[in-house]
């Protein structure tokens, strides 16, 4: 599954964590790039680093471009690895707090082409992680993933999700539309550090302790384990190709997913 993109592509507003306006224009190329202030590299090349809100990029000069997850998982859930993301400002723009919006303006703007060579994975790779978080890559014949969530939180529990890459469309219609969601007593001391500054419940999922808010409610019974599998999806993207491997993620976030892409770009 690999499309191309026939048209330039724009989206702007606001940052989720920053607040503050800004742009990115995706256009056609040979691999997957992302060029800030005029220097364009490709992404596997990028340093990255990230917490559990969100995925930087790094510069060779220093600049950064915050949270990059949402589109990259649209990109690699549809297979759109010949792109060039152009940015205009200090964060990708926040639209809906998932990445249905960019998943279904891009599909409409691109078609199928040639696939682009996966990183394979021939043995098991393991990486543990703080809090008792662990992602392990195995041998598989295609791309799927088992990720599992367990919060302190009653609203949220424990919940677990299968994906397992078939289609654009399944992509769209089971991952793209689950939203990005905070706990309601961390949002102060959040703000206070700079981050959720660009959210609010039209973009993402509030949880309290005894209801959560977000417009027109949830979407899935399990929405908050199908955004963190949509942020890893995004992640992956960092290797700059798709990957075919079974992969298991436990009480992961950015942090962990990043530490185990690391490990993957030695492979590479």
């Amino acid at each position: 599954m690999n499309r191309c993109l026939i048209e330039n592509v724009s989206w702007e507003g606001k940052g989720l964590h920053s607040g503050s306006e800004c742009r990115v224009t995706l256009s056609p190329s040979e691999e997957l790039t992302i060029s800030l202030n005029g220097n364009c590299v490709p992404i596997k090349e990028l340093k990255i680093e990230g917490s559990s809100r969100g995925s930087d990029l790094i510069f060779p000069d220093g600049s950064k471009v915050r949270t990059v997850e949402h589109l990259l998982s649209a990109i690699s859930g549809l297979g759109l690895w010949k792109t060039s993301i152009e940015v205009e400002g200090v964060e990708f723009p926040a639209i809906d707090g998932c990445s249905e919006t960019f998943s279904r303006r891009l599909f409409e703007s691109s078609e199928e082409c040639e696939p682009v060579k996966p990183l394979m994975i021939h043995s098991p790779i393991h990486c543990e992680c703080a809090n008792n978080a662990f992602i392990t890559a195995v041998p598989g014949e295609k791309f799927s993933i088992t990720y599992v969530i367990k919060y302190d939180n009653d609203l949220i529990g424990t919940l677990l999700y299968d994906y397992e890459e078939r289609d654009c469309r399944f992509y769209i219609d089971e991952v793209s539309r689950a939203r990005t969601f905070a706990l309601e007593k961390d949002i102060k001391l959040l703000q206070q550090n700079g981050m959720a500054l660009g959210g609010s419940l039209d973009n993402a999922i509030l949880v309290g302790e005894t209801e959560v808010r977000t417009n027109g409610g949830l979407r899935y019974a399990n929405e908050f384990v199908r955004h963190k599998m949509l942020d890893l999806i995004g992640d992956l993207a960092l290797l700059g190709r798709p990957i075919c491997a079974k992969i298991i993620a436990i009480r992961a976030g950015h942090a962990s997913h990043l530490q185990f892409i690391e490990r993957l770009r030695r492979l590479s």
